[in-house]
């Protein structure tokens, strides 16, 4: 029931932010999206669960601001989720998709200005843990 709970909170916030889901285009009543090939997933443990909200809403505000610069860079995508299976842990994840390697080579500028960013609005501190990877599979049910 708590699960359920969590997700309605995260399915209401989720709604309410403007402009948050992936660029889709209609060809013939069907949807698509452009395909990405490279993704990056960053892992940010953090104190406490108030830091969760905070540091998601934050860097949701900052990206949203930069949301032109990073899709010109050749960003597609970018998912949060509260990672919630850790007990004791208060971590979220972010997955980003990119068009290509110089997508991703292109935003990192970018990442670097909402990350300066987001140390200015928040001094929360974190650990955080970047993974990237070449996308082998990607399959849609």
């Amino acid at each position: 029931m708590a699960i359920i709970r969590l997700f309605m909170l995260y399915r209401v916030q989720i709604s309410s932010l403007s402009g948050t889901m992936p660029n889709l285009k209609g060809v013939d009543g069907i949807m698509e999206r452009e395909e990405a090939l490279l993704m990056s997933y960053i892992i940010a443990d953090v104190p406490s669960k108030s830091d969760i909200v905070v540091l998601h809403d934050t860097w949701i505000e900052i990206v949203e601001s930069m949301r032109d610069e990073f899709k010109n860079a050749g960003a597609l995508r970018q998912t949060v989720c509260q990672i919630w299976n850790k007990e004791g842990v208060f971590r979220l994840g972010f997955m980003w998709e990119y068009r290509n390697d110089k997508a991703f080579i292109d935003c990192q500028k970018l990442f670097r200005e909402a990350e300066m960013e987001l140390g200015r609005r928040t001094e929360i501190a974190m650990k955080v843990i970047s993974n990237r990877g070449v996308i082998l599979t990607d399959m849609m049910f």
